[in-house]
């Protein structure tokens, strides 16, 4: 008999395809064999993957309420926003220029805090409270001291490892007060949040293909005025970025784009997550959710389990077939805590006892009943006896269900 199959929770990873993604691509390949052909040759093929381009690109537009010229796709979230911070500050007029973004920001913003400064560029980095939330009033006197220095101010509009959404209004409105450039990372709000772009006010929001349910290796910029930075030079984009363009991921990407419903996918979630954390509370004490105080995307908790071995929670449910995540999976292979519970004042030891588990539309009630049988199991057998709670008996899904 074959093994059953692995009950997938790690979609703010990468979500699994859209059934229509899925389907259409399938079809596109079937019937068109010269597909994808080059989106820069002259003649009629390439003239058809242009087409497909800025279909895709519409689609995009619609789903953002921007418009299409406002929108330039690149080959990653990471690739969105290192050229959007590279750009803002090679576009500052002045001298030694600024950036200020927060102890929590994805791996692929954090990763360029070493490499500018080696530029001489001053990085100013803003702590976050216990839910992982930056201070209004720090941000403000930062703009304040830096007054006419500052190139751009980078954020999270929802972090990737808690869910925690970020007061996103009050920060675009105290950016345009100080007339400084904001770029919002916006990866994990695409799909799960309404989004306005064309009213926000933002400068620069960033999203990643697969988080929707896209191919990998695709993302997406909106700017509201042009970038002057490219990785790669060359003539695509607009000239704003180089190399032949991902077309099934483009085009990927927009048949995601038009699948999207928050309305529905956060009536869908949220009472989901909110049933497996009532019940990981009551049945594996002591746990803490992190972020839980703060306002969330439906899909994502972030559980920290005190007492637990070490880094040893993700291979133990993996052996469960449960595939969950220690955070960030772009650190998936690194042998450090998570750097945004620890920016949020988890300890060490706490933070290397923690999993995220991120839900998506596929995810049924019987897979995280089953889930939280498989957290009973583990956390039994990998916490001394001193940290067990004694009202954790194990039970079935049926008795919970």
């Amino acid at each position: 008999m074959p093994a059953k199959p692995a009950i997938y929770l790690d979609a703010n990873a990468s979500a699994p395809l859209v059934p229509s993604v899925r389907a259409e691509l399938t079809e596109l390949l079937k019937s068109d064999a010269t597909f994808p052909s080059n989106p820069s040759s002259a003649h009629a093929h390439g003239r058809e993957s242009r087409r497909r381009i800025h279909e895709a690109r519409d689609a995009v537009a619609t789903s953002w309420r921007v418009r299409s010229d406002q929108i330039t796709f690149t080959s990653s979230g990471t690739e969105a926003n290192q050229t959007v911070i590279r750009s803002a500050i090679k576009a500052f007029s002045g001298r030694s220029p600024i950036w200020i973004t927060s102890s929590v920001e994805h791996e692929s913003v954090r990763g360029l805090v070493a490499a500018l400064r080696r530029e001489s560029v001053q990085v100013e980095i803003l702590p976050v409270d216990f839910r992982g939330l930056i201070s209004l009033t720090d941000l403000s006197h930062a703009l304040a001291n830096f007054q006419g220095r500052v190139a751009l101010v980078s954020g999270l509009w929802v972090n990737n490892e808690t869910g925690v959404i970020s007061p996103v209004d009050s920060l675009i409105e105290l950016c345009r007060k100080f007339g400084v450039p904001i770029h919002l990372d916006a990866a994990q709000a695409w799909g799960k949040l309404p989004l306005n772009l064309g009213t926000s006010g933002a400068s620069h929001v960033t999203f990643s293909g697969h988080k929707i349910g896209a191919l990998p290796g695709t993302g997406a910029i909106y700017s509201d005025f042009p970038l002057t930075h490219a990785l790669v030079t060359g003539k695509q984009e607009r000239g704003s970025r180089g190399g032949t363009e991902n077309l099934l991921g483009i085009v990927s990407m927009g048949i995601a784009a038009r699948s999207l419903v928050p309305e529905i996918y956060d009536r869908q979630l949220r009472g989901l997550r909110d049933e497996f954390e009532s019940l990981i509370r009551a049945r594996c004490m002591p746990v803490i959710v992190q972020g839980g105080e703060a306002a969330r995307v439906a899909n994502t908790s972030c559980l920290t389990f005190p007492g637990t071995r070490p880094d040893s929670l993700v291979p133990a449910l993996d052996v469960l077939g449960f595939s969950v995540s220690t955070g960030s999976a772009c650190m998936s292979g690194a042998a450090e805590p998570s750097a945004v519970l620890l920016a949020m004042g988890v300890s060490e030891a706490d933070a290397r006892a923690s999993v995220r588990v991120s839900l998506h539309s596929e995810v049924t009630r019987e897979d995280v009943l089953n889930l939280v049988e498989a957290l009973v199991q583990v956390t039994v057998r990998l916490r001394p006896s001193t940290t067990r709670d004694p009202r954790s008996p194990l039970r079935s899904s049926a008795e919970l269900a």
